[in-house]
């Protein structure tokens, strides 16, 4: 697989967690998902990518969600995202 489609799968990953909070109610707590989104940014880095770019994704994820104060799972969200932001920073 090429570098270019493990960091689209990458940022599939990171959004999917919006899917899961909407189709279970909030109740979702996507640690398994961020675990699969880690081994995958892993995969990712051992093939020659870098952490930048998986910043890039993240940061562009992010933006998505800055006009979004409305949205009821919006904490949920972002908490999911720093998590995910902080572990990646043990890979």
């Amino acid at each position: 697989m090429s570098i270019h489609i493990m960091l689209e799968k990458i940022d599939e990953c990171l959004r999917g967690y919006d899917c899961m909070l909407i189709e279970t109610g909030g109740k979702y707590d996507g640690k398994s998902l961020i675990d699969t989104c880690l081994f995958m940014s892993s995969e990712y880095l051992q093939s020659g990518g870098n952490k930048e770019d998986i910043s890039l994704v993240l940061k562009e994820i992010l933006s998505v969600y800055e006009d979004a104060k409305e949205w009821k799972y919006l904490e949920k969200m972002l908490g999911f995202l720093n998590e995910f932001n902080k572990a990646l920073h043990t890979v």
